[in-house]
């Protein structure tokens, strides 16, 4: 018994360093997709304060977009011939990315083999961050296919009226 007492603090401790520790995700996991689809991206454009990025031809472009502002990511995914499980029925395909901070998956609506899927969303200032400027290190990417692009977005200023 006494031995139980001595050890308490160590098995307290290891408790706690071995509990499940929170995700830092959100979303949807490829696993929750239905018939899932690999695809591939074709185009990736980012629209920030009145200029055009093909991030798909620039390395990792940096950009600058004002702290009330946004910009519009779009995608172009090209879906596979067949599904994850070997069939052609309609399914969804995946994407994720980490505009604010974390992991963030999404399931497409339903595809159907060979589509080419747009995908849009828009980005604003992440509420985690420096209400006075911040910048933040994005990636795109894409389940199984290897495929991901990066972006640096430096939140500064106001935009014009």
């Amino acid at each position: 018994m006494l031995i139980l007492l001595q050890l308490r603090p160590f098995l307290v401790t290891c408790l706690f360093l071995f509990a499940p520790q929170a995700a830092f995700a959100h979303g949807d996991a490829p696993s929750t997709c239905k018939n899932l689809y690999g695809a591939s991206v074709t185009s990736l454009v980012i629209d920030a304060a009145g200029k055009r990025i093909n991030v798909t031809k620039a390395k990792k472009p940096k950009f600058r977009v004002p702290l009330n502002g946004s910009y519009v990511v779009t995608a172009t995914l090209k879906v596979a011939d067949k599904s994850n499980a070997g069939n052609t029925e309609p399914g969804t395909t995946w994407f994720g990315h980490t505009a604010y901070g974390f992991g963030q998956g999404r399931c497409t609506d339903p595809v159907k083999p060979g589509q080419d899927l747009l995908q849009k969303f828009e980005v604003t200032l992440p509420g985690n961050a420096n209400p006075k400027g911040a910048t933040t290190d994005v990636e795109f990417y894409l389940d199984g296919e290897g495929q991901s692009f990066a972006w640096t977005v430096i939140w500064a200023g106001k935009a014009k009226k």
